[in-house]
């Protein structure tokens, strides 16, 4: 089940005009998922098992009783000129061998969920449009003063990605409420809110990076943070550790 967080950025990437095609490779939302989503309310808060309990979701599918045979046959070796093991086979061979009696789009999804990760295409540096992208960080640095006393300066930097506009401010701290002082005051700086702003992984922001079932990193966002950002309106995204 994808958390309120991940369904509210995929709202949000639905009002850009999005490609269905584009929002699968950033959020891992499948397209069948986000037809789903579409009709669903707005994401107002992030109390997920608020959500869950309101919904009565969470009951286990059939299909995830065959988790372990399916994996096990998607590992299994094959021949090159056989290609990879396809949905299809492994729904018949289910239906054959272990009497599923289940339809076919559950064990396309597990299959889609279990098969494992192609190669990453590399990694190239891309350029934002103007109040598209921005990236926050916190920074510190040892200052000497006059009388020979020395101290860590803390300070939180903001930056656009199009213009390199920069705003840097000196805090107190690397707390949450720090964050959230500092981006608001960031954007009125900017001149308004940027579409997606990109965070390197601070505690305050990323409360996790769980491997999730295809072995991919998920994303889990601080609670009160999620929140924030709802309230505010952009997109966040996470840095690769």
């Amino acid at each position: 089940m994808f958390r309120l967080l991940e369904r509210y950025v995929v709202q949000q990437l639905k009002k850009t005009n999005a490609t269905q095609k584009q929002i699968r490779e950033a959020t891992g939302v499948s397209e069948r998922t986000q037809r789903r989503l579409k009709n669903q309310p707005k994401v107002t808060d992030t109390d997920d098992a608020h959500f869950r309990k309101c919904r009565s979701v969470g009951r286990p599918r059939t299909a995830d009783r065959y988790e372990q045979v399916v994996r096990r046959w998607l590992n299994e070796p094959r021949r090159a000129e056989d290609g990879p093991l396809k949905s299809i086979e492994v729904f018949t061979r289910l239906r054959k061998e272990q009497g599923y009696t289940g339809g076919k789009t559950a064990i396309y999804e597990l299959v889609q969920r279990l098969r494992p990760p192609r190669g990453k295409a590399p990694l190239v540096r891309f350029e934002g449009l103007p109040g598209e992208f921005s990236q926050h960080d916190f920074g510190q640095r040892r200052v000497t003063f006059e009388d020979g006393t020395t101290t860590v300066v803390h300070f939180f930097a903001s930056r656009l990605k199009y213009s390199r506009l920069v705003d840097v401010q000196i805090v107190p701290n690397e707390q949450l409420e720090t964050v959230v002082r500092s981006l608001l005051r960031a954007f009125e700086r900017f001149g308004g809110m940027p579409l997606k702003c990109v965070f390197d992984n601070m505690s305050t922001v990323v409360h996790s990076r769980p491997a999730g079932p295809d072995g991919e990193m998920q994303v889990v966002w601080n609670k009160r943070f999620g929140q924030f950002v709802i309230d505010c309106g952009f997109i966040p995204v996470a840095c690769w550790p």
